[in-house]
């Protein structure tokens, strides 16, 4: 009975300090520019939702979820990721909402980027269209109107 006392008073839970907060994002740093960016959009988010409040200190968690989910896809993947959250949701997006997004829209970069049939000739060599890295000589001919 007497540990359930300490545990209710605080006795055997570990107290954070300064240093190990929830909303200390640990690793690498972020590049310049990307922590104010995310602020701006955290921000903008919050107010296109103005009647929901968000608990005490739950943005700034919040804020280091998104600065992990951008380090992982890069900033414009996240942008495009949140903005497709936001579309969907009726609620302030929750992180991992924003990172499901943020996977689907690398997938998609990821098909448009594979391989293809040439698009003059339909011969059946294959080119990469989004990026150019590799034409068939039609289409080569072709664009420079030979």
């Amino acid at each position: 009975m007497e540990r359930i006392g300490e545990i209710q008073q605080g006795g055997l839970i570990p107290q954070p300090s300064d240093s190990e907060s929830l909303t200390t994002r640990s690793g690498p740093p972020l590049p310049a520019g990307m922590g104010l960016t995310l602020a701006k959009l955290m921000a903008q988010t919050q107010a296109r939702y103005p009647n929901q409040t968000l608990p005490e200190g739950t943005p700034d968690m919040y804020l280091v979820e998104w600065e992990e989910i951008a380090l992982e896809f890069g900033l414009e993947t996240f942008r495009e990721g949140l903005s497709k959250a936001i579309r969907v949701s009726k609620f302030f997006p929750d992180p991992l909402d924003i990172k499901e997004h943020c996977i689907a829209v690398r997938a998609e970069a990821r098909r448009l980027d594979r391989p293809r049939d040439c698009e003059v000739c339909n011969n059946g060599r294959m080119v990469f269209v989004q990026r150019g890295a590799v034409r068939c000589q039609c289409w080569l001919d072709w664009k420079a109107g030979r």
